[in-house]
Formats: C-alpha cells, sequence, structure tokens
C-alpha cells in the first residue's frame, strides 16, 4: 500500500512509517520546514513540505491507499491553524483516512492541544473516518 503520513518526522508519525516501512509499504509524508526535505530517513520514500496555514499541491495524494494524520503545530496561537489546515488537508486527500488523536480529546479539555484534537475527533467522525486514541506514547 501507499501510505501518506503528515508530520511524518515527529515522533508518533515517524514510528509509524518506520513499522510501515519494515511491513513494505511505501510510506510517503509531509514536513512544515524546508530543511526537514534534505534529512529524509530512509524508510520514507518521499517527502513533501505540507504547511497547515499554507496552500499545498493537493495532486500528492492522488496514488495513496491512506493518509494517516499525525501533523501538529505546537507553535503560540495554533488553535486555528492546526484546525483549518488538517482539514484543509483531509479535503484535498479523499482516501481512507486515520486521525491519530489522543487522551485530551474530551469536551471538557482545558488545553488548547486538547481543543483542536476534540475539534478535529468530530469532523473525522462526521466523514466517516478512523480515529485512533493511543492510550500511552513513550
Amino acid at each position: 500500500m501507499k501510505i501518506f503520513i503528515t508530520g511524518v518526522t515527529g515522533f508518533v508519525g515517524s514510528n509509524i512509517a518506520r513499522y510501515l516501512s519494515y511491513e513494505n509499504h511505501q510510506v510517503f509524508g509531509s514536513v512544515s520546514k524546508d530543511w526537514k526535505l534534505n534529512n529524509k530517513p530512509k524508510e520514507i520514500n518521499q517527502l513533501f513540505l505540507i504547511k497547515l496555514d499554507k496552500s499545498f499541491d493537493k495532486n500528492i495524494f492522488n496514488n495513496m491507499d491512506v493518509i494517516i494524520h499525525c501533523a501538529y503545530d505546537t507553535s503560540v496561537n495554533s488553535i486555528k491553524r492546526n484546525i483549518r489546515g488538517t482539514i484543509a488537508i483531509s479535503k484535498a486527500a479523499k482516501n481512507k483516512q486515520i486521525f491519530i488523536s489522543s487522551f485530551s480529546a474530551h469536551n471538557k479539555n482545558a488545553t488548547d492541544y486538547g481543543m483542536v484534537k476534540t475539534t478535529l475527533e468530530k469532523y473525522f467522525l462526521e466523514e466517516g473516518h478512523i480515529i485512533i486514541r493511543p492510550g500511552l506514547v513513550v
């Protein structure tokens, strides 16, 4: 399978990529910084630059079988950027999609991170996609 992972060089994304590559899947992914394009891990077939608040080439998803959403912008005031950017990627992809969420996603969350994950879970559920809430990431 051809699998695209947003945030592929982050902690969760890179571990998913490593496993999927080991299982003989073709792994593609996005990074948010130009310099990361030159540091492609061996298990990733190709990297693409996608910033959550910028336009991107929607054709990169055309031949993908699955999109796994791991990207998250940790900078200050990034709530809208994370929500809008992730939804824009999801709408452009139109493939089977998996959203990696968090136990922070709930109606009584007190953090920006939890609010973003809660909002995006609602979107992905309404679109019929899969949500994974890892219990503990170490």
